[in-house]
């Protein structure tokens, strides 16, 4: 038995939408042994069941139903679930409606109904490879531009620490508020929070080492500080594949009062969640903590009161840490710097900079006494770092 569950082939998933139930179970019936089918007898359902079932493949969807019409359905799916292959099955005459559907669905495949059971199981199984090579494709990029980013934000991290001292803070705060609004590829937010910080390489000096410790800015540093989104842009758009990209950091610059995500796209989600971890974060920065920078952003009113809750939500569950101290000898990648490191005299890195490979390499050739001991490292409680061999402070 053991053997033959191993053997057992995977069939890929498909949903099936049609409000006459005789045709769901002809499907059903027709389509089982190729693929699993499952089955929505409305466009609500069926978006219901996208958004709670992973790996469907492909979403086939009548065109005439009442209420929300397949070509609705179809075009939702898309905005939502871009990588789901879209088939549109109709009997309507009405060629402009199909054409309609096909152009704002982007529909894969357009099928009039009947359609024999041959050219059916044919037109999905090209929307099952045609899925395939979205998968496939989606996950090149998202690995390709993540190293690639990682790669250019470690340099420039490294040469200008101060522009990159808020990055690894807001990314935490970031992930967790996309994990508490479940976020569709929140690897797209992570790389926005990483971006952002390139156009602060085109501030000066004083005005980065103002900006970073909280103090008052002048109206021309202010007007600076205003630019380096504009500056951002600029570097990023001759950069193919950041598209979503650009318009995650372009929402979080945006600074008028908005007031809700509902009915917005993936998109607008993230930027949103960048918006108010970098607001937080300058907030924390000026010496302000807990419920106080919750409340602080409430007064503004220029957020989106989910995000809002999503942001007092993880203040309240912080992960209980403690400090560590260890020797730089000690320092391993993926560990996060509670203080700022300086080499004689300059800043190195800044507080909340994730260790990486690249820095540990420079670190080898500091001369004795380069860099002050011991180095104060951020833990979680019970991960083990002081099996490491630091002391810790409480």
């Amino acid at each position: 038995m053991a053997d033959e569950g191993k053997d057992r082939v995977v069939k890929p998933k498909i949903l099936c939408v049609d409000d006459e139930p005789n045709v769901l179970a002809a499907f059903q019936l027709n389509l089982r042994r190729e693929f699993e089918v499952l089955a929505a007898s409305s466009g609500e359902q069926a978006l219901a069941i996208l958004e709670s079932t992973r790996d469907i493949k492909v979403l086939m969807c009548d065109m005439r139903m009442p209420r929300m019409n397949g070509a609705a359905v179809l075009t939702r799916a898309r905005e939502l679930y871009p990588s789901v292959s879209r088939v549109l099955l109709t009997g309507q005459a009405d060629t402009a409606s199909a054409i309609s559907a096909v152009n704002d669905g982007q529909i894969f495949r357009y099928l009039t109904k009947p359609c024999d059971r041959e050219p059916l199981i044919a037109a999905l199984s090209a929307a099952v490879e045609h899925n395939r090579l979205i998968m496939a494709e989606k996950v090149l990029l998202q690995e390709t531009l993540r190293g690639a980013v990682a790669a250019l934000c470690d340099v420039l991290a490294l040469a200008s620490p101060l522009a990159f001292g808020r990055a690894n803070r807001v990314k935490a705060r970031s992930a967790k508020l996309a994990e508490h609004l479940a976020l569709p590829d929140p690897w797209q937010l992570e790389m926005a929070v990483s971006l952002q910080h390139v156009g602060y390489v085109s501030l000066p000096h004083p005005t980065l080492e103002k900006l970073y410790a909280g103090k008052a800015l002048t109206d021309e540093e202010t007007k600076q500080v205003a630019r380096v989104p504009d500056v951002t842009e600029q570097l990023l758009r001759h950069i193919p594949r950041l598209e979503v990209i650009r318009e995650i950091l372009a929402i979080a610059a945006r600074q008028a009062a908005w007031n809700g995500v509902a009915g917005q796209g993936p998109t607008e989600l993230a930027g949103a969640i960048l918006r108010i971890a970098n607001d937080a974060d300058a907030i924390e920065t000026s010496g302000m903590t807990g419920d106080a920078v919750v409340k602080l952003i409430r007064q503004r009113g220029n957020h989106a009161p989910a995000v809002i809750d999503a942001l007092e939500a993880a203040i309240g569950n912080v992960t209980s840490t403690y400090i560590a101290e260890i020797p730089l000898i000690g320092l391993r990648a993926g560990m996060v710097l509670a203080e700022d490191i300086h080499l004689n005299g300059a800043l190195l890195v800044s507080r909340g900079y994730v260790v990486a490979p690249s820095f540990l390499e420079r670190t080898r050739h500091f001369q004795v006494g380069a860099v002050k001991e011991p180095i104060r490292i951020l833990v979680t409680k019970d991960s083990g770092a002081d099996k490491r061999g630091g002391t810790t402070s409480k």
